[in-house]
């Protein structure tokens, strides 16, 4: 017998509202390249990927200049209710990130102010991570820390067989 502990609620809730965006809407469609979308986006711009879709990375959080926002999420994103924790059942409203070795999502030093919402993260099938989203982890320099990011409604998780060891490593500030 397998005996399956789920674990604990989170024991703080911060409201995190969504922002006014300034910039440009950059839309990526099923098959599109996310990564460049990234690497485009200036703070203030909001990436929206189809939902349902699945873009494959892994994906680099590029340093920009500035303290706006740049928001990836899911066209469906504002059917979430907030407040809410997600559930697997939500995720069609999801658009899904997915890739393989070492994280499906990791910031490059000195990363900041992204925001994601409404997204399936996980890695490839089969594929075990130490990280599914790595957030620091190879910042040397404290000045060089990525700062102000926030992961909003997203089901990240590992693979259903092999599992993950963890599905964040957070090692910013303001995250």
């Amino acid at each position: 017998v397998v005996t399956v502990e789920l674990p604990d609620r989170p024991g703080v809730s911060l409201d995190t509202p969504i922002v006014d965006t300034t910039g440009a809407t950059i839309e990526v469609p099923s098959g599109g390249n996310l990564q460049a979308a990234l690497h485009a986006a200036q703070p203030g711009d909001v990436i929206v990927l189809e939902a349902g879709a699945i873009y494959y990375g892994p994906f680099h959080l590029p340093r920009k200049s500035g303290d706006a926002w740049i928001t990836v999420r899911s066209s469906r994103a504002l059917e979430l209710p907030a407040g809410r924790p997600v559930v697997p059942s939500d995720a069609p409203m999801m658009a899904v990130l997915e890739g393989g070795h070492p994280s499906v999502v990791q910031t490059e030093a000195g990363a900041h102010h992204y925001r994601f919402v409404g997204l399936e993260i996980r890695p490839a099938a089969h594929e075990f991570m130490f990280n599914v989203v790595d957030v620091g982890s190879d910042a040397r320099d404290p000045t060089h820390i990525p700062h102000h990011v926030i992961f909003d409604r997203c089901y990240i998780h590992g693979d259903a067989a092999l599992g993950t060891r963890r599905a964040l490593a957070m090692n910013g500030a303001h995250v």
